[in-house]
């Protein structure tokens, strides 16, 4: 019975670890396609633009569609207000050939990178331990539903 425990206790941990780490390359994605959809405006080629911003977008999308609003509490509304106010710098910037919003885009897809993969790093704690911890803190961590990987 215990080994069935411990089992799945780890099976749980190396799953978060991997859902941490994925949604850290998607951050690396979405940083790549924006960048090269920047190289295609100040080239004036629209179709690099208009292709790189739409992968950026559906990376965009699939890190929203998997905040979990009920467990995140006040951390995932927040999250999913700063992923639509990239959403529209995207939509922006690719309407009118803009590489102002993009630059800002990119500011802050680095700024959640760096704080997803300090996340990843972490080691997992008991949840005795984290319960502890986590006493003192307003909103409950961010839970994220398992996450599809699609090629864009």
């Amino acid at each position: 019975m215990y080994a069935n425990q411990f089992n799945r206790y780890k099976t749980d941990q190396y799953t978060s670890n991997n859902q941490g780490k994925l949604i850290v390359m998607m951050y690396d994605g979405a940083i790549r396609f924006i960048k090269e959809a920047i190289n295609g405006i100040k080239n004036k080629d629209k179709y690099t633009q208009a292709t790189y911003l739409s992968k950026a977008e559906k990376i965009i999308s699939e890190l929203k569609i998997t905040l979990d609003m009920e467990k995140g509490g006040e951390i995932a509304k927040n999250l999913e207000r700063l992923y639509n106010y990239i959403a529209e710098k995207i939509l922006f910037s690719n309407l009118h050939g803009k590489v102002e919003p993009l630059e800002e885009v990119v500011l802050l897809l680095v700024d959640l990178r760096s704080a997803w993969d300090q996340i990843s790093k972490a080691p997992v704690q008991p949840m005795a331990q984290a319960n502890t911890s986590m006493a003192n803190v307003d909103a409950a961590p961010v839970q994220r539903k398992s996450l599809s990987v699609r090629a864009y």
